[in-house]
């Protein structure tokens, strides 16, 4: 692989660890309670994260960076809805549209509940994503590979999430060489 090409990847496996960390701060605010709650008792309420989040990620490996833009909004029927867009060039890649996730009360992936959360989707930005986010430890763990543009890439999630801040740390598997990308938001 030319210098140009492994930069480049480079360049987009930092963006892409960005939007999975923006689509995991969206995905957390679907954690349990009813619908629109901003109090639990022994669990989480998506009224508690929902809002307009606004942050930036940077690859620590390559210098690159870029913004994270997200909202989180608590829907009748107990339905939580995420919409996360990043800028820049996600896995090298243009910049990827804004993408919704709707997640409804329940159990099992792809649902909130008290707990927490299971997204296990294919998505156009990130490829697969599996995420898990644990709302008593503030914590979620996530892994993602085959984004569209780049499908070799994978990576893996760590990352803390309040109802006013996110942190997440992005380890990028590029193949012979891994990036690791800092991401941060704050709910505005």
């Amino acid at each position: 692989m030319s210098r140009r090409a492994r930069f480049l990847t480079m360049v987009l496996a930092a963006l892409a660890a960005g939007a999975v960390a923006a689509t995991l701060v969206l995905a957390s605010g679907g954690s349990s309670g009813d619908g629109a709650s901003t109090s639990a008792k022994g669990g989480f309420a998506p009224g508690k994260i929902a809002g307009k989040w606004t942050g930036s990620w940077e690859n620590t490996t390559f210098g690159s960076k870029g913004s994270i833009r997200a909202n989180v909004q608590a829907k009748p029927q107990g339905k939580l809805l995420l919409l996360a867009d990043f800028g820049g060039l996600v896995f090298g890649c243009e910049d990827p549209p804004a993408a919704p996730v709707t997640l409804p009360k329940g159990s099992g992936k792809n649902s909130w509940n008290s707990s927490g959360f299971r997204l296990s989707k294919q998505t156009q930005a990130f490829g697969k994503l599996n995420i898990t986010y644990n709302f008593k430890a503030k914590s979620f763990e996530g892994s993602g590979s085959a984004p569209p543009c780049n499908p070799a890439i994978t990576y893996t999630l760590d990352g803390k999430l309040t109802p006013s801040s996110f942190n997440a740390t992005v380890e990028i598997d590029l193949g012979q060489q891994t990036a690791t990308s800092k991401l941060s938001a704050r709910k505005q």
